[in-house]
């Protein structure tokens, strides 16, 4: 499962040789495509597992606002 996005995207043609018969001709992506696809893995998964988050101090304490109908 070793370069899967590079498989992804590699188009496949046909071509016709010489002799009548076909031949497929993997025609790879470029990479500055695939290096993009990469980092843009890579930031989607940092961003779901939740590298990006800050962290929250936990002791600070919120009030609760008040109620206007007290006045």
């Amino acid at each position: 499962m070793r370069d899967f996005i590079k498989h992804a995207l590699t188009k496949t043609i046909q071509i016709r040789t010489a002799h009548g018969d076909t031949q497929q001709l993997g025609i790879p992506p470029d990479k500055k495509l695939l290096y993009g696809m990469y980092f843009a893995l890579a930031a989607l998964i940092m961003y779901t597992v939740g590298f990006g988050k800050r962290r929250r101090c936990s002791n600070v304490v919120v009030s609760k606002p008040k109620d206007s109908n007290n006045i």
